[in-house]
């Protein structure tokens, strides 16, 4: 193999994650418009995977969100819970057919200037222990609490 010759074809594998609201058919014509009208008419689209995007309900005053920010807010009054979209996988949508509420809930004191996103599936990926010495009762208190006490 040369590294001077065009190859007479290519594949590029593409990992995306749809916002909610989004179908597979609007996700390759994004795709195919980013190809431009010339590469699109020769480029096949194939879908390998795919899972409708994931919404859970965080106005329902009865829900689970509600009981989250209580806890969260218990253990840290500075703390300001809100909702936000996670741009990653999740087998959520399983205990979600079944009518389990289920958000992604990993309750961890981050040092300043550390998000989630610079642990969560790094090639470094750790949390610290004081992280989990804070955040694991509060998850406690959360199921405790969504729960009831047995």
């Amino acid at each position: 193999m040369k590294f001077n010759v065009i190859p007479g074809e290519a594949t590029l594998e593409i990992d995306i994650r749809r916002l909610p609201g989004s179908s597979e058919e609007d996700m390759e014509a994004l795709v195919r418009e980013r190809l431009g009208p010339e590469l699109a008419a020769v480029t096949d689209v194939e879908l390998v995977i795919a899972s409708d995007p994931i919404v859970a309900a965080h106005d329902d005053p009865d829900g689970l969100f509600p009981v989250l920010c209580d806890v969260v807010s218990a253990h840290d009054p500075a703390a300001v819970p809100l909702p936000f979209m996670v741009p990653f996988g999740t087998d959520a949508k399983h205990l979600l057919e079944l009518g389990v509420p289920t958000f992604g809930f990993s309750p961890l004191l981050q040092p300043p200037g550390e998000t989630y996103l610079d642990r969560y599936h790094a090639v470094d990926e750790r949390v610290s222990l004081d992280a989990l010495r804070w955040g694991l009762p509060v998850l406690y208190d959360a199921v405790r609490r969504f729960c009831g006490p047995g």
